[in-house]
């Protein structure tokens, strides 16, 4: 068995994520996550683990995605869950004494952080698009009272990551400038630390 992370880009629509699912599976990849995903307009990219029973290869899966709504931006070998199984590692070594906000900080370096209740946080569309995906969301949104941007930008991106799904109790919400995004790797460390609240 063979693991890839894929950068995937497609139109902001579910029937674009099935129809690369579909062309996935006709490799034989079974994708086992969706790490992040990322929505700027009608656009989405999604950090996206697939395996696959033989290794097939860049060029083979540039070719199997080159006539579906998906663009293959990126691919790489990986471990199976390897962001979560850093990010565990990396919170095991965090400083216990450190508080919540403060982790998330140290998380993802350079972000304005807030945790808030589900109850409160399900209004803003990010949050509602990363429960019902059932992982972490990144949104390029313009910046409000409530989510200042950390510059001056007119548009930052705002991550959300409930402690659980579906049903979250609360939900961390990082800003950052539009011009450093969040990464898989990131998003993972938020989400070990917000299941660790429960």
């Amino acid at each position: 068995m063979t693991t890839y992370r894929l950068r995937l880009e497609s139109p902001f629509r579910a029937d674009a994520r099935a129809e690369t699912a579909n062309a996935l599976d006709a490799l034989g990849g079974d994708i086992i996550s969706v790490d992040l995903r990322e929505v700027d307009g009608h656009r989405a990219i999604d950090e996206v683990v697939v395996m696959f029973p033989d290794d097939p290869g860049s060029p083979t899966l540039s070719r199997a995605l080159e006539h579906e709504p998906a663009t293959l931006l990126s691919s790489q070998r990986c471990e199976p869950h390897e962001p979560i199984t850093r990010a565990r590692a990396w919170a095991a070594d965090s400083d216990d004494d450190t508080d919540l906000v403060e982790k998330l900080s140290s998380a993802c370096p350079l972000s304005t952080v807030s945790i808030r209740p589900a109850t409160e946080a399900r209004a803003l569309p990010v949050v509602q698009m990363a429960l019902d995906r059932g992982g972490p969301v990144a949104l390029r949104c313009a910046p409000t009272a409530a989510h200042p941007a950390p510059s001056d930008r007119s548009s930052a991106w705002l991550l959300a990551v409930p402690d659980r799904y579906p049903d979250a109790d609360a939900v961390a919400l990082l800003v950052r400038p539009v011009s450093l995004r969040f990464t898989a790797g990131e998003a993972a460390r938020v989400g070990v630390l917000m299941a660790g609240t429960r």
